[in-house]
């Protein structure tokens, strides 16, 4: 049982790594991170983790279960809790008034990064550098005019939007060589974009993690 880095995790949690692996000897520890790390992908996605502070005890041992046991109806329940639905990043802001435009929505996001070859085994946990990144879905929005100058530039402008994906939102962590990315088990393109993937991928914790290999 592992989590990654951060604060909390209870007595039990031990660093394994200056990159912020941590091993926990037991569930309690387990859980205190689990919930960490939902906390922070909360922070990460609507800028506050009070949706999670909030919940009920009942609400909680819910969610923890539905880890623990792969109960989904109980998930189910704990969500609506938590005022979350299974999709994208998301798009509410703070306490949940208001949406966030697309150029500032977040996903919630950690790499587990690797070097060499992905079928070679891991031979020690020292070996993962974890990397967690609050992701931007828009990296950037472009307007174009078709016909710079032209009488009817104005109208003919157009906007192109990129947005984050793997690949990307890697080279924004310094990772140029990336050569494959897993995440729960599902082979990614590293051109897939994240929003996409967090939609279908994320974890009961709301983070979407993704395991990468990278050239040594």
């Amino acid at each position: 049982r592992y989590g990654g880095g951060g604060g909390g995790g209870g007595e039990d949690a031990k660093e394994n790594d200056a990159d912020g692996l941590i091993r926990c000897d037991d569930e309690e520890s387990v859980r205190a991170r689990f919930f960490n790390d939902l906390k922070e992908a909360m922070c990460v996605a609507r800028g506050s983790a009070a949706a999670v502070m909030s919940m009920t005890r009942a609400a909680q041992a819910d969610l923890w279960r539905s880890v623990v046991d792969g109960e989904r109806r109980l998930a189910w329940r704990a969500e609506e809790a938590l005022g979350s639905r299974r999709g994208g990043a998301e798009s509410s802001s703070g306490g949940g008034s208001g949406k966030r435009s697309d150029a500032r929505r977040r996903v919630p996001v950690r790499f587990y990064l690797l070097a060499g070859d992905a079928r070679r085994e891991v031979k020690c946990l020292g070996e993962v550098k974890i990397v967690s990144a609050p992701v931007f879905v828009v990296m950037r929005e472009e307007e174009e005019a078709e016909d710079p100058g032209g009488e009817r530039e104005r109208e003919r402008t157009t906007t192109t939007t990129r947005t984050s994906t793997v690949r990307s939102a890697l080279a924004g962590l310094g990772v140029l060589a990336p050569t494959r990315a897993v995440c729960q088990g599902v082979a990614l393109e590293l051109d897939t974009e994240l929003e996409r993937a967090h939609a279908t991928l994320k974890g009961s914790d709301h983070l979407l993690h993704v395991v990468v290999w990278c050239e040594a």
